[in-house]
């Protein structure tokens, strides 16, 4: 038997029924991997489809209209603020490879660790990492102000709504992983996993 990737019982690809097995070939990911987390949500076919439409609408849709390491950014920090190794490893690979320099995306993601102001970023992504970090620290505290100085960044109210999402979605995912224990144990990170 290989690491332990759950807290709880998973279900994998060669145990799973007929039916189980169809949902696990839509989730998989670019590279064909069927992450680990997905097999910890194995046991509720019906919860794992909906997480993943929602997952796959908020950070991946075609249709959406941030920078899609803009994205993957967001995702990352919400992983970082909530203390998920997971999601931050994951999602920090994937802005990796989405970001234009990578010597400059691996020093925003050290920043992003350590609590500091990332380097190399404009003012428009400086903004929404703040939305981001409020939204998740301080949910309760959230004001029309927020959404104003997003706004004052020339950031329309679609493209927040993209970013409200991801950061609730993240708050979601990050709670999952945390809570259920899911361990990194042999995936491969980024989109060739």
């Amino acid at each position: 038997m290989g690491k332990k990737i759950s807290w709880i019982k998973v279900v994998d690809y060669e145990t799973a029924g007929a039916a189980l097995r169809a949902i696990y070939d839509r989730v998989r990911g670019p590279g064909g991997q069927l992450d680990n987390l997905y097999t910890a949500l194995g046991l509720r076919p019906h919860i794992l489809k909906g997480a993943d439409q929602f997952y796959r609408a908020s950070l991946h849709d075609e249709r959406n209209s941030l920078t899609p390491w803009l994205a993957e950014l967001i995702a990352t920090h919400v992983g970082i603020l909530n203390g998920c190794p997971y999601v931050t490893a994951h999602h920090g690979r994937n802005f990796a490879e989405l970001f234009d320099a990578a010597d400059e995306a691996e020093a925003i993601l050290a920043a992003l660790q350590a609590g500091a102001d990332p380097p190399a970023l404009d003012r428009r992504a400086r903004a929404v990492l703040r939305y981001c970090e409020k939204l998740t620290r301080e949910p309760d505290q959230m004001a029309e102000r927020d959404v104003e100085d997003l706004r004052a960044e020339e950031i329309a109210d679609g493209e927040i709504l993209e970013i409200n999402q991801i950061v609730a979605g993240f708050a979601y995912w990050t709670r999952t992983v945390n809570g259920l224990g899911v361990a990194l144990a042999g995936e491969r990170l980024g989109y060739g996993g």
